[in-house]
């Protein structure tokens, strides 16, 4: 079942991935790693380029990925098991010919690309900015565009940058770091520098010889009653709000972002990633709004319990049959955990903090993906006697009584 029409919403979701190369591997009865050769890798030339499913395995010409952590350069040891949604291994030469085929994929030999350098506009007719797996960028002062992706593992962050009409193509390698935030802007910044040698950075960031007067932020604060925890769980999300140092922050995904005023009741962050604006009158409700992603979506502010004693309105195993997981819910001295167990065994038991009986969240700070999961709401429906997972990456996950 589909969480919203096709078409009307965009959902970044590594599953949606997964099934497509498992249904190319029916069709076609061969593997996704052999279908990548056949029809990318050998037609462009990309020889030093594969699907690196096992990421144990150590990689060509003794290549080795750091991350920075606990202020030291650790070599990056990873065991994951990629399909169709991540994990192909290149160089920045293979890339650069990647790029040269988005310029002209007829002249390479693969017109078919052609139709992914298009981000079809949604139902409503609003752009779209993520489609067929690359980022369809707009700047709303040039109107130029750009084409890019970034990906990371191993102890390697990556990003691809294709300037359309400047016909330039910037590919960057670095090693990691521990910053959710701002780990991936680095390759992007370190591209916009080779651009701005280039001379081309200017005219995608429309920037100039004088420096531009911004206009002093509108410096936000929440009211007090309006601050805390809101959950729509039709659309699988979480946003808190707070006022630290005098200003509005909100979490949404992995950090704490600014909130700039628009409004009496409205504010954004100052990259307009996101925006909320509450309703006049006495009803506690927000309505979010994340235009890459297309979504408005009313949220509840979620009532606190009368008393920190209230128990949590779940405990015991709950199964995922999608998943063939396993959540068992745990209490210790008042403090509620949760544990996984699937195929690849038991994990480690993330602590839970509680918003109220039905309503909890933990954090997930790492995972097979870059950026990870981070703030995962846990929604209880005692009626259906079931959990809902939610984050970012993928939302409504449902586990029932086992």
């Amino acid at each position: 079942e589909s969480m919203f029409a096709p078409g009307s919403q965009n959902l970044y979701c590594n599953a949606n991935f997964e099934m497509l190369g498992q249904i190319l591997e029916a069709v076609t009865r061969q593997s996704y790693a052999t279908l990548l050769e056949a029809h990318i890798f050998a037609p462009l030339g990309m020889l030093d380029s594969y699907l690196g499913i096992d990421t144990a395995k150590p990689l060509a010409g003794d290549a080795r990925g750091y991350r920075f952590h606990d202020g030291a350069w650790l070599e990056e040891v990873n065991g994951i098991h990629w399909a169709a949604s991540a994990g192909i291994v290149s160089t920045i030469v293979d890339l650069l010919k990647w790029a040269a085929c988005l310029r002209d994929p007829t002249a390479t030999g693969l017109p078919w690309v052609a139709d992914i350098l298009t981000a079809t506009p949604f139902n409503d007719g609003a752009a779209a900015t993520y489609a067929s797996g690359i980022n369809h960028a707009i700047n709303a002062k040039t109107g130029r565009a750009m084409l890019a992706h970034a990906g990371a593992l191993r102890g390697w962050r990556s990003i691809m940058m294709h300037f359309v009409k400047e016909d330039v193509s910037i590919a960057v390698f670095m090693n990691r770091t521990n910053a959710a935030t701002s780990a991936a802007l680095f390759p992007r910044g370190v591209a916009y520098d080779v651009a701005d040698a280039m001379g081309i950075a200017p005219i995608w960031r429309a920037t100039s010889a004088k420096p531009e007067r911004r206009a002093k932020p509108n410096v936000a604060v929440i009211p007090d009653q309006l601050q805390g925890a809101y959950v729509s769980r039709e659309q699988g999300l979480l946003v808190q709000l707070r006022n630290h140092d005098g200003h509005a922050q909100i979490f949404s995904h992995l950090d704490w972002s600014a909130l700039l005023a628009h409004g009496p009741r409205t504010f954004a962050t100052d990259d307009g990633h996101l925006s909320i604006g509450f309703a006049d009158g006495p009803n506690q409700a927000l309505m979010l709004t994340m235009p890459a992603e297309n979504v408005t979506a009313p949220m509840q502010w979620v009532t606190p319990p009368p008393n920190a004693k209230v128990p949590f309105a779940a405990k015991g195993r709950y199964y995922c049959a999608p998943l063939a997981s396993t959540i068992e819910i745990v209490a210790h001295d008042g403090a509620h955990s949760m544990v996984f167990t699937g195929i690849f065994g038991t994990g480690v038991h993330y602590p839970l903090t509680l918003l109220n009986e039905t309503t909890a969240w933990f954090d997930l700070s790492r995972g097979v993906d870059e950026s990870p999961p981070g703030r995962v709401l846990v929604v209880i429906d005692a009626t259906e006697r079931l959990i809902e997972l939610s984050c970012m990456l993928a939302r409504r996950m449902v586990f029932r009584a086992a």
